[in-house]
């Protein structure tokens, strides 16, 4: 071709050597970008070119990305990010390699030449990515300055090559979501021993108070109906996974009633609690349920409970304000003794509640340390 470069071809001995110590070099690379910046520079070597790059197709955005380059200054790699739909886009698209022997005269080229001019090219190849499945995952471009025919033997070589990189590149992210999988794991089993190093905890105490502050032969019922709502607190939690748990549906499910019942209403932003917050929580919950059914207001049809929460702006650290107040109920007497419920309801306030035993029901103001909570 007139004003083509003159190529030096590598003869067959002497490219099918370098071609072998090439993929020996790729197949030894411990990571992705190491694995890159190989490609780019055996592709640059096999075909004797002034620059190299690799694009890798984005698994969350589906764009292509330059991971590997040789030559290029690094003021104008940004701007080659956006030369996505010229020789690059075209191998993606027909899966296969795609040669410019001369931008100047490429139409398809036109919008991107005067970026090539600025990076210093004139002739570019682009051959896809393509592991043995089949997946299709970047592409690998060399560049000339100056307008370049490519040789069979070039072409041959960098179809080798590209096999061999495509297969490192799957090997690389292979690994690597094993190894955010075996993160992912080792993050679950953390959380999971201490939950249960938590709960085992919890259940202890409920435990001893339950047999110190009830006569033996109600221990089995007041544990059981503790343990179940441990058991349903545990179980939104699973359901939840580690954002933690919706207040709201806590507090129905320790309740034991429909979302529809008219007698329990709930108000305040949406809450996350925390594991700790809402083993907690829930057997709060479970106690002022409990003592409402048997005593207060869901002892009777016309009885409510209105349960509001809220964390105000300026608070030392995270705590939330929760008022639990029945109506329409018996009137509340003073307990002649202190139950469980009164001394979870002074653990977990750290002694900032107020109970008030009024004509129309109980009312219960606490402030709730959090010990982690999401809401939005």
């Amino acid at each position: 071709m007139q004003g083509s470069r003159a190529e030096a071809e590598l003869p067959p001995a002497d490219w099918a050597a370098d071609l072998l110590s090439f993929t020996d070099r790729l197949i030894a690379s411990p990571d992705l970008q190491t694995v890159a910046d190989e490609a780019v520079q055996a592709s640059v070597a096999l075909h004797r070119a002034d620059f190299g790059k690799l694009k890798l197709i984005d698994p969350v955005s589906g764009r292509l990305r330059i991971v590997g380059q040789h030559g290029f200054s690094p003021d104008f790699i940004s701007a080659l990010e956006t030369v996505s739909d010229c020789c690059c886009g075209r191998a993606v698209r027909r899966r296969e390699p795609v040669i410019i022997v001369d931008i100047e005269r490429d139409e398809g080229f036109a919008e991107y030449r005067a970026i090539a001019a600025r990076a210093g090219f004139r002739a570019v190849q682009s051959t896809p990515l393509i592991d043995r499945s089949g997946e299709l995952l970047g592409v690998v471009s060399t560049h000339f300055r100056e307008p370049h025919v490519f040789s069979h033997c070039q072409m041959q070589a960098i179809a080798h090559y590209a096999r061999y990189a495509a297969e490192m590149v799957a090997r690389c992210r292979r690994e690597q979501a094993a190894r955010e999988s075996a993160e992912r794991q080792s993050l679950v089993n953390e959380e999971l021993r201490h939950r249960v190093r938590n709960l085992l905890t919890v259940i202890e105490a409920i435990a001893w108070e339950t047999a110190r502050a009830n006569p033996p032969e109600d221990f089995t019922d007041i544990f059981s109906g503790r343990l179940r709502a441990l058991y349903r607190a545990q179980n939104l939690l699973m359901d939840f996974g580690v954002a933690g748990c919706d207040i709201r549906t806590l507090l129905r499910e320790q309740l034991m009633l429909p979302e529809s019942d008219p007698r329990v209403t709930c108000k305040g932003p949406a809450l996350m609690l925390s594991a700790a917050d809402s083993l907690d929580i829930g057997l709060l919950f479970y106690e002022l349920g409990t003592n409402a059914r048997k005593y207060g207001a869901l002892s009777v049809a016309r009885g409510r409970v209105a349960v509001e929460w809220s964390l105000p702006e300026g608070a030392e650290g995270m705590a939330m304000q929760l008022r639990w107040r029945e109506s329409g109920g018996p009137a509340a007497e003073v307990p002649v003794r202190q139950g469980f419920g009164s001394k979870l309801i002074r653990r977990i306030s750290r002694g900032n509640a107020q109970l008030r035993f009024e004509a129309t029901g109980l009312t219960c103001d606490l402030t709730i340390p959090l010990r982690g909570a999401n809401n939005g």
